[in-house]
């Protein structure tokens, strides 16, 4: 019988039986959560932070620094899945580039110029190509119940959603730190945004049905 109750329990998956599938869902969660917690605020981090008077000039150097991010992601993603595939892992491209995510994410804490800029989004591409290609075959490596695939993705799919709506929230609490009402402390939200990518590299770890 359908009920509201009976629809939301649908989408409950035990951690405890089920906990490598738990582990990718806060991997997944927590990278997601990081990159929105910049990309929310990417304009104004360019104006407030590196000085960009110009929202046009501004405009521009985030589309080009989203153009370089997409283009290094395109080249990881390509030779990433082929080398996974080629080593028979999983694990390591996953929270290697979690982590290499987050190296990006405290590069734009310091960047005080647009290369600056550039360089962190060229790293932060080319960590999340080899994030992308590798991450959706662990998670089908690791699903609770072969015969419902799609209910499990649609709970993993969760973890991509949730994090766009909360990460701004949480972001400005940080931008707000000793800014004196200003919101403009760049240097510890980035911060912030790395820990929490590096604490979605670190939950793959225990991760035991992929190698």
């Amino acid at each position: 019988k359908f009920t509201f109750l009976n629809l939301i329990a649908s989408f409950w998956t035990n951690p405890v039986k089920n906990p490598d599938f738990a582990f990718a869902w806060w991997s997944r969660f927590l990278i997601i959560f990081a990159t929105f917690m910049f990309t929310t605020y990417r304009l104004l981090y360019m104006e407030q932070h590196l000085g960009i008077e110009s929202a046009k000039e501004a405009t521009a150097a985030v589309a080009f620094g989203v153009l370089l991010y997409t283009i290094a992601l395109l080249v990881s993603a390509a030779l990433s899945g082929w080398a996974s595939d080629k080593l028979g892992r999983r694990k390591v491209f996953v929270g290697g580039s979690t982590a290499m995510f987050a190296v990006g994410l405290v590069a734009l804490a310091h960047a005080d110029t647009v290369t600056g800029f550039y360089v962190a989004e060229i790293i932060m591409g080319f960590a999340y190509g080899i994030y992308s290609a590798i991450d959706t075959a662990l998670v089908v490596d690791v699903l609770p119940n072969a015969d419902r695939p799609g209910k499990d993705l649609g709970v993993i799919n969760i973890a991509n959603a949730l994090p766009q709506s909360l990460a701004p929230a949480i972001a400005l609490f940080f931008l707000k730190v000793g800014s004196d009402g200003a919101a403009d402390n760049y240097e510890l939200m980035c911060w912030a945004a790395g820990a929490i990518a590096l604490i979605g590299a670190l939950v793959v770890i225990p991760i035991k049905r992929v190698r």
